[in-house]
Order: structure tokens, then sequence, then C-alpha cells
């Protein structure tokens, strides 16, 4: 419990980060922090130090009980399980505030968390005012908005770390959501690899969509129902609107201080990195404007080759996403390689 107990000695030392009047909802205060009433009912009003060093006690101090047999999992999004406007104006989730309310989880008889990702996310292309949690820029590092000021001096590494022990001492298990299959459009690995991804030109963006098969509703793509896809109206549109990825030797005589690779490419190229979409036939969703797919493989699927010929552009369909079931012929070994390390990273 190395940084549990390290929280303990920051929010010690962080006096500068003290809220006297620390606003939150009556219900969180389980372990009985002294309070006082605040203008809104069921809210009330604690020092917030005082709040989380009892939480973390609270925890550090559980004794082991008897464990049932079945997983019950508590599936929760860090950003949103614990936001909540504390009195400066909504403030987001984050590990230590995850912290101070899993024994309520646990007292409701779940014995396993399931965290959807906890990722660096991209800030562009969004829907709303919150990028998707699928949009993942670095896989490899923390979400920053989950960093939480009472511990400025500890990393995001430490404190998810302290988040897991803080599970794994109330008995509970911990499983983190990865979605290798996406990234957002703006993937620090787009920089250096955009042979990993899928491009679209420039235009196509205005009305891009996954292709339609009206003949056979709304189902997923499997080998039966493939062909017919392929023989929708709009799928010859959609695979027009896929580009060759640009070659970076080419870009980088363009390159202008102060632009992005990404934003080169479209300004002198007229490519842009292509928008997911669900990989179920005639999905009613609109198309992912901040989330992409990964190119596992380089070539093509057998249905493109055989539609379109061996030298189109690369490009992805509902097929294509499924690639369990449609793989190419030449697989894409370095990124596969760099997704093998991953979870690994997260286990250290």
């Amino acid at each position: 419990m190395d940084n549990l107990n390290r929280m303990l000695e920051i929010l010690n030392k962080n006096e500068d980060k003290v809220r006297e009047e620390y606003r939150i909802p009556y219900c969180w205060n389980y372990m009985g922090t002294e309070f006082e009433k605040a203008d809104i009912q069921g809210e009330i009003l604690v020092n917030s130090r005082d709040y989380f060093k009892k939480a973390i006690e609270n925890i550090l101090n559980r004794k082991k009980t008897k464990t049932q047999e079945a997983m019950s999992c508590y599936s929760l999004m860090v950003r949103c399980f614990s936001a909540w406007d504390h009195g400066n104006g909504f403030e987001g989730g984050t590990f230590l505030k995850t912290i101070a309310l899993l024994p309520l989880i646990k007292d409701m008889g779940f014995n396993c968390i399931y965290f959807l990702p906890v990722f660096e996310l991209s800030n562009e292309n969004k829907k709303g005012e919150l990028s998707s949690p699928y949009s993942v820029k670095d896989i490899m590092n923390f979400d920053s908005n989950l960093h939480d000021s009472h511990l400025d001096g500890m990393s995001l590494r430490e404190q998810f770390t302290a988040l897991c022990e803080a599970c794994h001492k109330l008995q509970m298990k911990v499983i983190l959501d990865f979605a290798f299959r996406t990234a957002s459009r703006d993937s620090v690995l787009c920089d250096t690899h955009p042979d990993w991804f899928y491009w679209v030109k420039n235009h196509s963006l205005l009305d891009f969509r996954a292709p339609e098969c009206r003949e056979i509703g709304h189902t997923p793509v499997n080998e039966k129902n493939v062909k017919q896809l392929y023989k929708s109206e709009n799928m010859t549109e959609f695979a027009n609107s896929f580009s060759f990825p640009p070659d970076m030797s080419v870009v980088n005589t363009l390159q202008r201080e102060g632009v992005s690779f990404r934003q080169q490419c479209s300004d002198n190229l007229g490519i842009s990195v292509m928008p997911g979409f669900a990989d179920t036939i005639n999905d009613p969703q609109p198309p992912w404007s901040d989330v992409t797919f990964l190119k596992y493989y380089y070539d093509n699927t057998e249905n493109v080759k055989r539609k379109f010929g061996n030298d189109f552009p690369p490009m992805i369909a509902q097929d294509g996403i499924k690639c369990s079931v449609f793989p190419g012929e030449k697989p894409n070994t370095e990124l596969w390689n760099y997704v093998r390390r991953v979870i690994p990273h997260y286990i250290e």
C-alpha cells in the first residue's frame, strides 16, 4: 500500500490545496467527517483534506472479509463517476475522488471494478464538450484530467496505482478497458506511423458515412451478407473517399513551424485521417468524429480486392473492422508488437 500511504503524506504536505468548504453529496460522507450543511439540500461542506484522509484511512483499516466466489462487476468512467460542483463550478472525476467512494461500491456487494479507458484523450473533433472515452491519443499515458489538485507532486501513474491498491485492500479485482481497434484521429502514433491509419480525401468528410445495404437491415457483418454489402449502391462512392497514406518525406519538405503533421497533410495534400463508425451494417449511429481505426493489416480484405483490385488505396468497411473474421494477408507486425506491450506496461 505504498502509494496509498504516500497519498496521505501529500495530503498533509499540500496545505495550499486544502479547501475549507468543499461541497459534496451527503451520501459521500459514509465515514463521518465533520461537516456543515450547505445551501443546497442533500449537500454538505467538509474540509477537503480531512475528508480524503479519513476516506483513505478507512480503506487502510478495513479488515478482510469472506469473499463471494461469483464475480460481480461495477463499471465506471472515472471522469464522470465522481464529478461534482464542489463550490467552484463543475469538476470532473479524479482518481482520488474515486478512491474515496470505493467503500460505497464494496458495501453494495461488488467485488470487481471495471474501469472504462483512463488514457490520454484527444481534444480534437469532439461531438460535444467531452471527448469519447475511446478517442485515445496516447494509450501509454493517463488522462491528465484525472489528476486531483490535492495531489500536486504525485504522478498520475502513482495515483492510479494507489487506486488499484485501494481496490485490492477492499478485496475487489480491477479490470481496465483497452480498445485496441481504435484510436483518436490525432493519435501520437500518426506523426511517426501515418501508414498505421486510413486516410480519406478532405472533400469526402462533408458527408462521410459507412456503406449501407437496405436489403438486409441492421445486422452484424458476416461471411453470408458481406457480398451484399459490397454490391450496395454507395459502396463505390465510399471506397473512392480513400487515399494512400502520406509520404513522410514529401510532407517534411512542406513542413511549417508550429503546424502539425496532420494539418500539413490536410493543407498540402488534401487528405485527413478517416472518422470511425460502427462495425454493423446499417447502424443508426452517425460517424465517430474523434475516433478512427488502426490498420492491423497493410493489405485490403479479399472483398475489397475482389471488387476494386489489388492496387486500390488502403480502405476499411465493416468487414475490415472485424479483422478477426476478415483478416488481411500482410499483418502490420510493428503495430501488433506495439499493442502487445501495452498491458504489461500497466501491470508493472
